[in-house]
Parts: C-alpha cells; structure tokens; sequence
C-alpha cells in the first residue's frame, strides 16, 4: 500500500507540473516566480513567521500607497 501510495503521489505531482508548464509557459519551481523565499531549514518557526510578516506589511503598505 504505502509504495501504491507514493507512486500516485509521483503521478499527480508530474501531472501538477506539466500543468502549471503548459498553461504558464514557465518552468516548475523557478524560484524568479516567487514573491517570497525562505530557507526553513536555517530559520525557527518564530523568525520565519516574523519575516513572513514583516514582508506582508511592507507589501501591503507599498500597494496602499500606490493606489
């Protein structure tokens, strides 16, 4: 059961990336698409969630003001 499980999980997740490619033109995991990137592997679950939300703030004060 468990090897059934992780081959289907293979099969959706090659079916997410050939999706996300064929209706974005981009490559899977392009880190150029993301906004925000944290390696938590080197952080506490503390300081990421204080960078998460001090990037928030600063985005949503820049939108503001650009309104």
């Amino acid at each position: 059961p468990a090897d059934k499980a992780r081959a289907e999980i293979a099969r959706v997740n090659r079916n997410r990336i050939a999706h996300y490619e064929y209706y974005t033109g981009e490559k899977w995991g392009d880190p150029h698409r993301y906004d925000l990137m944290l390696n938590t592997g080197s952080l506490d679950l503390q300081t990421a969630c204080d960078l998460v939300a001090e990037y928030y703030q600063k985005v949503c004060q820049h939108s503001k003001e650009s309104l």
